[in-house]
């Protein structure tokens, strides 16, 4: 093979090398925009998982509350019945009476 022969078949390969390796920088930008992307939307799921955590304990907190005044009301309930039952008790006594 003659000199001229080898430098234009080197000239070829070097131009096919760096039409690949502008192929992988362009590929490797393409995923690198997707990994970015993917991270942010990782990120912004994250603070929503977050901010739903939070609103789930403050839920949790609320009903806790919330069932202990039920809690508290039917307790005053029964005492009110239990006082309404020795009034009418009390009144059927009166009314025996006389």
């Amino acid at each position: 093979m003659t000199l001229t022969a080898r430098i234009v078949q080197d000239q070829a390969q070097i131009r096919d090398l760096e039409q690949q390796l502008d192929y992988l920088h362009q590929e490797h930008g393409i995923r690198g925009d997707e990994l970015y992307q993917v991270s942010q939307e990782r990120e912004a799921m994250r603070g929503n998982l977050d901010q739903t955590l939070k609103e789930k304990e403050s839920f949790r907190t609320s009903l806790d509350q919330t069932l202990k005044e039920k809690q508290a009301l039917q307790a005053e309930i029964a005492k009110l019945q239990a006082n309404n039952t020795v009034l009418e008790q009390q009144i059927k006594l009166l009314r025996d009476i006389k």
